[in-house]
């Protein structure tokens, strides 16, 4: 083929736009830039700088959302309550071998749910904020008078503070990496994809007036890229008209359950389209899940992208994406419910 293939940018997801742009960026050292090559244009060497500079601009953007003010604030904030959680761990620890039975039978009860939920402090934030909101919720169900006779109170009303001061810092810190990612990287990214169109339009041009012989060598891997961009955004849409037959939701006390895993995922979209340079809020949950435990995955698609369905995995406390050999609800594949 002696042009460009035509594509959309607009579907692909930020990281997967800039991922190719980087590629074509690489391959126009096969145009003809310098004078003396057949073929060359100013015009072509101006575009190429051009393009090149969006993408710079598109890069900077990018690295920019990395930090954030707030930032400072929510890693102070999660050190403080790691703190907390060690101390009043190590007294209920100690207080297992106090003299008088209720207190050494409440800080045994205590210590029991601190080993139930693992050492939290060693964990990503995002499931040590799932694990510790359960923690909370089962100590605070033990008998306050026992917990305030042992002593404890203190110590969960401080860990409960640390919690919620902690959780405050990551919504501000939130809110600014959003702010940075739906200004700077939304312009910077349609500026960039504005400059590789008129890059792909000049060249397709000038192989017409020049002859393709002397731009072959940029068009060929050019199409190679965009085929294989467009084999991704197939496999997408095939996802999509593969939904999956749920089993029916229960009701009881099943509720609660999935009212905190509803919670939890929430908190873990959030900080999945931070990490993945999403517009916040474009990721919508259909309300299907499958597996369980360790093989927990939920199925999404982006708001702007409706009938592209894929699934999201829990892999160190932040969710990321899969693909399975069989896809969940088929026959072989994980059994899917209704959670929402």
């Amino acid at each position: 083929m002696e042009r460009i293939k035509n594509m959309s940018l607009h579907p692909l997801r930020v990281e997967e736009d800039f991922g190719f742009q980087k590629l074509v960026v690489a391959e126009t050292e096969k145009l003809p830039l310098a004078d003396s090559q057949p073929g060359h244009t100013a015009g072509l060497t101006a575009t190429v700088e051009a393009f090149k500079q969006a993408y710079r601009k598109f890069d900077d953007a990018l690295k920019a959302s990395a930090t954030v003010p707030a930032a400072k604030k929510a890693a102070e904030k999660d050190a403080q309550r790691d703190e907390a959680w060690r101390t009043m761990r190590e007294y209920a620890k100690a207080a297992m071998a106090f003299p008088t039975p209720v207190v050494a039978e409440t800080a045994a009860e205590v210590y029991a749910l601190f080993r139930k939920y693992g050492d939290l402090a060693t964990l990503p934030q995002t499931e040590e904020t799932g694990r510790l909101h359960n923690l909370l919720q089962e100590l605070s169900a033990i008998d306050s008078g026992r917990m305030t006779g042992a002593n404890f109170t203190p110590l969960l009303d401080h860990l409960r503070q640390c919690e919620d001061e902690y959780l405050a810092a990551a919504g501000e810190r939130a809110a600014q990496e959003g702010a940075v990612e739906v200004g700077i990287i939304k312009l910077s990214r349609v500026a960039a994809d504005a400059a590789c169109r008129t890059l792909i339009s000049v060249v397709n041009a000038l192989a017409i007036v020049n002859g393709a012989e002397h731009y072959m060598a940029f068009i060929e891997p050019m199409n190679a890229h965009i085929d294989r961009m467009k084999t991704v955004l197939a496999t997408r849409r095939t996802k999509g008209k593969n939904s999956p037959n749920p089993s029916p939701k229960r009701k009881g006390r099943k509720d609660k359950q999935y009212a905190e895993e509803l919670a939890r995922l929430k908190t873990m979209i959030a900080e999945y389209e931070q990490s993945s340079h999403f517009t916040p809020g474009i990721v919508a949950f259909t309300g299907l899940a499958a597996g369980k435990d360790t093989t927990r995955a939920y199925q999404v698609y982006l708001s702007d992208q409706p009938g592209d369905l894929f699934w999201l995995t829990v892999k160190d406390g932040k969710l990321k994406e899969t693909e399975f050999k069989v896809q969940p609800g088929q026959q072989g594949g994980l059994e899917v419910e209704r959670i929402e």
